[in-house]
């Protein structure tokens, strides 16, 4: 592995690779949290609606849409904080 700044297969590159790679793992679950969010607040608007639909005027879907939103919003800052807590050099040489 090569470290952009380093060595060829120093430790600092070895480490920014694993971190790379993590980082990377995490923005794949992070994708796919999100569309996983995307269908539950679809199958709810889809119960909530009925077979009758939705009746004009109604604030639900814009609920719904708000509410998923912000749950997707509230996952990717808690999953990027642990993340960052996570890899901090403090947590890493602890370990």
């Amino acid at each position: 592995m090569r470290d952009p700044g380093g060595t060829p297969g120093s430790v600092v590159g070895v480490i920014q690779a694993i971190r790379t790679y993590l980082r990377r793992r995490a923005e794949a679950t992070i994708a796919l949290a999100a569309v996983a969010v995307g269908g539950v607040v679809l199958v709810l608007a889809w119960w909530l609606a009925g077979a009758d639909g939705w009746r004009p005027g109604t604030f639900v879907p814009l609920l719904l849409l708000v509410l998923g939103a912000l749950s997707v919003a509230g996952f990717l800052a808690a999953v990027v904080a642990r993340l960052r807590r996570w890899s901090a050099e403090g947590a890493l040489a602890a370990q």
